[in-house]
């Protein structure tokens, strides 16, 4: 038993994002797509059978081929109410993340409020791409997409980031007038100057992505979400076409979802000795929101 006590916003949240992956799973099991449950998702429903406590939402695993499919199908249809998010279906949506939601503004992540975009609890999905057999080709688009995305890192900690202690005032007028120049561009009927130039660099970072082989020999994969620029950081990132072809069902919660059979080694390369907790002051969310 963990002592540690789920604050009720917590609690409210993650029954919106199991709401959420039981709609998908049905989706998932009607049209025969494949999906693992990934990352904190896949952790928690081994180490807790569950949420972990101070967790908050759901991360789940898709080759690219069956996220396609999803696509088609959630914009041929009403989906339960869910919205499957990503740049195509959101203009103000950048994150290389896509996100099943239900819409509801009561619900909006501190680090995307400047953005005019569908809020509201989510699901992750992290897609996956084969890697190429070239080992240099691999890593040279790796570094690639690495460079690319530091642009929206820049971009997320200039409009979100709390000032630093030195020149406080100075950085919080900048932010402020770099947060209205940026939601008078999302409302300009051409995008403004500004929306136009975080597009051309989400294209050119999108372009790389796109540039995957269909396949491999080996069935090697990786999600191009977050820079991976060590090979322990690129291995974090990885799954095997075999982890979605070999997968089981798992308690999570009182439901079942799919993880990989697997998983033991899987959570080993991510997280180490993953069935330690963390320190209590560690046990926190990374997601924080507006209230």
């Amino acid at each position: 038993m963990i002592n540690y006590k789920v604050e009720a916003r917590t609690q409210e949240i993650q029954q919106y994002a199991l709401e959420i992956l039981i709609r998908f799973h049905d989706i998932c099991e009607k049209n025969q797509l494949n999906y693992i449950l990934d990352f904190g998702t896949l952790l928690g429903a081994v180490r807790h059978e569950g949420f972990i406590p101070w967790d908050d939402d759901i991360d789940v695993a898709m080759p690219r081929e069956d996220f396609e499919k999803l696509q088609k199908i959630m914009q041929s249809s009403s989906a339960n109410n869910l919205f499957l998010q990503t740049h195509d279906s959101d203009p103000n949506y950048y994150n290389s993340i896509a996100k099943v939601r239900i819409p509801d503004n009561r619900y909006t992540e501190n680090a995307m409020q400047y953005f005019d975009i569908v809020h509201g609890p989510w699901l992750d999905i992290f897609i996956y791409d084969y890697k190429f057999d070239n080992i240099e080709k691999q890593a040279e688009t790796q570094k690639s997409y690495n460079e690319k995305k530091k642009f929206y890192s820049v971009m997320m900690n200039a409009l979100y980031s709390k000032p630093g202690v030195y020149y406080n005032q100075i950085q919080l007028v900048f932010k402020k007038i770099l947060r209205f120049i940026f939601k008078k561009s999302q409302e300009a009927e051409d995008r403004g100057l500004v929306m136009r130039y975080v597009d051309s660099k989400y294209e050119k970072l999108n372009r790389v992505v796109e540039s995957a082989p269909e396949n491999n020999l080996n069935g090697d994969m990786i999600t191009y979400t977050f820079p991976a620029e060590t090979d322990a950081a690129e291995k974090g990132l990885s799954l095997n076409r075999t982890h979605f072809e070999n997968r089981k069902l798992q308690k999570f919660e009182e439901e079942f979802f799919y993880i990989p059979v697997d998983y033991d080694q899987i959570l080993q390369d991510r997280y180490g000795d993953y069935l330690k907790l963390p320190p209590y002051e560690e046990r926190k969310s990374n997601h924080h929101w507006v209230l």
